[in-house]
């Protein structure tokens, strides 16, 4: 019984010892949070408006301009996949409002779908960026905002599926596509 209570001891202590040696001191010294990310950079990975998608990523280098590079293809990466994903969830929901006539869930256009990223691709532009020095490290910590709007967004998919117009009005005039 002894030893039951002194392992419990034993493992509370550890736990109390191992959350009190965390990283608290290097957080203070580095300020406060609005002091580490520029006052554009968004809370979230992706931010979506009425009008505008945005895309936030941060990367460190050795080269602050490797570092804006590197965070540039985050944000529009996490801008991409964000897309692709909300197409897919709008086009689910609306194959589950319009039914399977509506030619949502056919093969052909499902993988024209996944070709989207092209448009994006092209459309996507970077609005901000900015470069901070590490302290005590010899790199730098850089911030990117990308956007892309949403309106010439839907533009360009429209003519990537030119051979499924059918379906992609369908898809657009949806009630599930309103939450694009």
């Amino acid at each position: 019984m002894n030893r039951i209570i002194s392992s419990v001891i034993l493992i509370f202590s550890l736990a109390v010892f191992i959350s009190c040696s965390g990283s608290a001191n290097v957080a203070q010294k580095g300020g406060t949070q609005s002091s580490l990310y520029p006052s554009w950079y968004g809370q979230q990975s992706v931010v979506s408006t009425d009008s505008v998608i945005y895309g936030y990523a941060t990367a460190i280098d050795d080269d602050s301009a490797a570092a804006v590079a590197k965070a540039v293809a985050w944000a529009e990466s996490e801008l991409s996949s964000s897309i692709s994903y909300s197409l897919e969830k709008v086009r689910n929901d609306a194959l589950v409002e319009l039914g399977s006539e509506s030619g949502l869930g056919e093969p052909s256009f499902i993988f024209a779908m996944r070709k989207v990223d092209r448009a994006v691709n092209e459309l996507v532009s970077t609005t901000n960026t900015a470069v901070k020095t590490v302290e005590g490290y010899e790199s730098y910590r850089s911030f990117a905002e990308v956007k892309i709007s949403k309106e010439e967004l839907v533009e360009s998919i429209a003519d990537e599926l030119a051979g499924h117009e059918k379906t992609w009005n369908a898809l657009v005039g949806s009630q599930a596509f309103q939450n694009f």
